[in-house]
């Protein structure tokens, strides 16, 4: 079929440097920032040159940090933070050459022991989790969140109480794995206390709260019961992953309605969940769930430099990274196991979608057909023990060796049409291992893929990363003393 273009229509947008501004946005994947200081022009400059930046991997500098064993790390909205001790962090703004944005670095002492962290660059946020060991107390154990500014670690300004106590059903140990996610003006934490081995499930502790008002959305709790993780859907939404049985699920929970008194998870009382399709394994599963940046974040001027962000990932697109692995029966000589992986990518937007509007649709249960076999990616492979920041809008990232050779690269798969186009999805086999860079053809499809060397060395991959932000991949290396490296190839 013949398409005919009206000129003055095409008059009209080649002379307005603005409508070609949002055309290519949407191109792109991108929203318009927040800045009023750059031209429009310039926005459009920069945009096109973000854009064949990520496409050709033609990265403006290579930087490498450090840190120490045993301390926590975080890579959030272009801000790397890393823990020195329990009582300091120190962060690092990455660069992003192609938008404008320059490299900032500071650091912050606390005067208590930070267990855990979380960081909203956007909104100048930093929370931080202050859990104390057993004093010979009984529980229920006193946990404190702090909320802080991300730029100088004193009490956030918008934070009504800058300091909520929860109540945890048992007191800090090494056995204990702690979660905390923000979503616009909520963050949520879970705290989860492994039992023996042979016992299964895990004992929960799961809160939503609104940090500025400080007032408590949910206090979700659970006794020797197969909760793996959460995420949220939207600052309304909370997706609570369930690996109960053979066939694990999604649970998706609506803030607005749900109880801030102590209730005890059933898996009945959800608004909706989807189901993935039945898994043969005699064994437990385990799932973790990557997004970034948090589905109700758009970005603004750093906190620490003050830079202008002339555009970001649009919300539009964004993708959920579901990791599950497994183990079930080999072919090749049983009774042995071996063990499966699967990372599933998700579009926000078609789990919000298919969520009721109407009271009457509470409690519908989507099978794996219905939700995610046509309309979402399937990649069959293992995640590494150090499975972070892999996701960021429609990027997903990963590592991959290339076919009869042992050099190794970060590969990256961008799912922007995915997430955009209103049409059905097949699913893909994993992707080849073909030289990089190079773009898949469109069997169906539509999505680019391309990479980078990472080492010419085939090694343990449990002892490496790769990590993806708006401008940057961080391959993050673990050394033989236990300490880590951080490789910051920026754009």
């Amino acid at each position: 079929m013949d398409f005919q273009v009206s000129k003055f229509f095409m008059d009209l947008i080649d002379t307005s440097p603005l409508l070609t501004y949002m055309i290519e946005l949407a191109k792109h994947g991108m929203e318009n920032g927040p800045s009023t200081r750059i031209s429009i022009p310039a926005r459009l400059q920069r945009l096109r040159t973000h854009a064949e930046a990520w496409k050709t991997l033609n990265f403006e500098s290579v930087e490498e940090l450090s840190m120490s064993a045993m301390d926590d790390w975080e890579l959030t909205d272009g801000v790397l933070a890393r823990g020195y001790g329990p009582h300091m962090l120190q962060f690092n703004e990455l660069p992003g050459h192609s938008r404008g944005i320059p490299a900032a670095a500071w650091v912050l002492r606390f005067e208590f022991p930070v267990r855990n962290f979380r960081m909203d660059p956007s909104q100048d946020l930093l929370i931080l989790i202050e859990f104390p060991e057993s004093n010979g107390a009984a529980p229920p154990a006193p946990c404190k969140i702090h909320i802080r500014t991300l730029s100088e670690g004193t009490p956030h300004p918008l934070a009504r109480n800058p300091e909520i106590v929860i109540l945890l059903q048992y007191y800090y140990s090494e056995d204990c794995i702690s979660h905390l996610l923000i979503c616009g003006d909520k963050f949520g934490y879970m705290s989860e206390y492994e039992r023996p081995e042979e016992e299964p499930g895990d004992d929960i502790d799961l809160f939503a709260y609104n940090w500025r008002t400080s007032e408590s959305l949910l206090h979700m709790y659970a006794v020797n019961q197969p909760l793996e993780t959460f995420a949220f859907l939207s600052d309304q939404y909370i997706l609570l992953v369930v690996a109960e049985g053979s066939r694990p699920r999604l649970e998706v929970y609506d803030l607005s309605t749900t109880s801030s008194a102590r209730t005890e998870w059933t898996g009945q009382d959800y608004l909706c969940a989807f189901t993935y399709a039945p898994i043969s394994t005699n064994d437990s599963i385990n799932i973790a769930i990557q997004s970034a940046p948090s589905p109700s974040w758009s970005s603004s001027p750093s906190p620490s430099s003050g830079s202008n962000v002339p555009f970001h990932s649009a919300r539009s697109t964004r993708v959920l990274a579901v990791s599950y692995e497994y183990m079930n029966p080999s072919p090749q000589a049983p009774p042995q196991e071996e063990c499966h992986g699967v990372v599933n990518l998700v579009p926000y937007v078609h789990l919000l979608d298919m969520l009721p509007t109407r009271a009457e649709g509470a409690g519908t249960t989507w099978l794996w057909d219905a939700w995610g076999a046509a309309r979402t990616f399937v990649l069959a492979e293992m995640t590494p023990d150090m499975w972070s920041a892999c996701v960021h809008g429609s990027r997903y990232v990963h590592l991959a060796v290339v076919s009869g050779q042992d050099r190794v690269v970060a590969e990256i798969l961008d799912f922007r049409a995915m997430a955009a186009a209103a049409r059905s999805f097949r699913i893909s086999p994993s992707p080849s291992s073909e030289d990089v860079p190079h773009a898949r053809p469109d069997d169906g499809w539509m999505y680019a893929a391309y990479g980078v060397t990472v080492s010419t060395t085939k090694e343990d991959d449990n002892d490496r990363c790769v990590m993806i932000s708006e401008d940057s991949l961080v391959i993050m290396e673990e050394k033989e003393d236990g300490g880590r490296t951080f490789r910051v190839c920026s754009l």
